[in-house]
């Protein structure tokens, strides 16, 4: 089975390209397929005896890593990390207390051959479908036609796409604004008012409580399953 490959809009901080590539599997083996997968034809080993050397070596690794060992394989290296933050150069690394904000994280680094043998066999499928199924923002104006040049809070806006339907009850879903002028104000403000919301046009009324600035506009809709799926309007809108 191939690995499927679709677009979404390009969020990340200095982007230059308006979508990026992201993937998810096909499908998945757990543990027994992994040893049955093992055990049949290319091998004379059977599979209680390949089921105990993985065993064995889950168990030795964790053994070495725990005792603060670098321990290479040849899928990769696994190490522990510490994680955390501390107020003074004395202060003790307690990760086994609650709340204490330390941790010990297990890393896992490929090793570069094997990820670039992975690589080379690898079968991709591009998924169009599933990428157009996510809002598609194409354009913002005043509801009532005027040509101003900076929204005010609680003006009527238009906003023009494809598949921007969603729940107007639902709090995770709806149009958002975002401060993205270098405040440190890092709230979403969500318009509460909504006089149209169809497929291809929402009608929306900025939040009253919305500072002035330089924002960013997304939507929010939800699958189905429930899967939260957003889009964002290229154009910065500015709220003044």
């Amino acid at each position: 089975m191939p690995l499927i490959v679709g677009l979404r809009d390009n969020t990340l901080v200095g982007r230059t390209e308006s979508y990026r590539f992201h993937s998810r599997c096909s499908g998945g083996v757990d543990f027994e397929d992994l040893v049955e997968l093992m055990a049949e034809g290319r091998t004379t080993v059977t599979a209680p005896d390949i089921r105990a050397v993985l065993e064995l070596f889950r168990q030795t690794v964790a053994e070495l890593a725990a005792d603060g060992r670098y321990v290479r394989t040849p899928l990769g290296s696994f190490y522990l990390s510490a994680v955390g933050t501390a107020a003074s150069p004395g202060a003790s690394f307690t990760p086994r207390v609650k709340d204490s904000g330390h941790e010990l994280r297990l890393r896992f680094r490929p090793d570069r051959g094997f990820e670039a043998m992975i690589a080379e066999r690898a079968k991709v499928k591009r998924d169009d479908v599933s990428w157009r199924l996510f809002p598609r923002l194409s354009s913002l104006a005043q509801a009532d036609g005027s040509a101003k040049e900076a929204a005010s809070p609680g003006d009527i806006l238009r906003l023009k796409g494809a598949y921007l339907a969603f729940s107007q009850a639902d709090p995770l879903q709806g149009v958002f604004m975002t401060r993205k002028d270098g405040s440190a104000d890092t709230a979403a403000y969500r318009s509460e008012r909504y006089l149209e919301a169809r497929p291809s046009r929402v009608v929306f009324e900025v939040p009253p409580a919305t500072p002035p600035g330089d924002y960013r506009l997304s939507v929010t809709t939800a699958t189905k399953a429930g899967a939260l799926r957003s889009g964002i309007l290229q154009e910065t809108v500015r709220v003044g």
